[in-house]
């Protein structure tokens, strides 16, 4: 084999190596719901940061919507007032679509240290729920151990997305 026969199959090889990595990753929009106080708190701000960082770190394309409040937990499949960022996703060509709901204790309440973060994992095309599960978030957690929290989450949402 020839040198520039040689050095066109290591080009080759490069490429079709660059190229492999991107072709596998997904594209991700994640939107933040904080039900319960009224009053933003910091934790929505290092759930949405872990989550994108951690998805980011494992080559995905993410993307957010802005936070949205609403008095109180909603159960439902994709929340009414959240609709339309799910639409813009699909409409957008996002992959998946990701939901972290924030219910927080009620103010003063004695024994409501925690606050509960529902996630929920929605393939846009063909539409499905891949994954729902739900975090405790201690309120004296270090600014470090909830952004760890969320990062971790993220991963295990990426399992399920099957770039995990």
């Amino acid at each position: 084999m020839s040198t520039v026969a040689v050095r066109v199959s290591l080009i080759f090889l490069y490429f079709l190596f660059i190229t492999a990595n991107y072709v596998s990753a997904a594209t991700v929009s994640i939107l933040i719901i904080e039900t319960g106080q009224s009053d933003k708190t910091e934790i929505a701000g290092f759930w949405e940061t872990g989550m994108m960082d951690a998805l980011f770190e494992m080559g995905h394309i993410v993307s957010n919507a802005p936070a949205v409040q609403i008095p109180k937990f909603d159960d439902k499949e994709i929340p009414l007032k959240t609709q339309n960022d799910f639409e813009e996703a699909e409409r957008s060509d996002v992959d998946y679509f990701i939901i972290a709901q924030l219910d927080y204790p009620e103010a003063g309440k004695q024994g409501t240290e925690k606050a509960l973060v529902a996630l929920k994992l929605y393939k846009i095309r063909p539409y499905g729920v891949l994954y729902t599960g739900k975090y405790e978030v201690d309120a004296g957690n270090t600014p470090l151990d909830k952004i760890s929290k969320a990062k971790d989450a993220a991963r295990l949402l990426a399992r399920y997305m099957g770039n995990g």
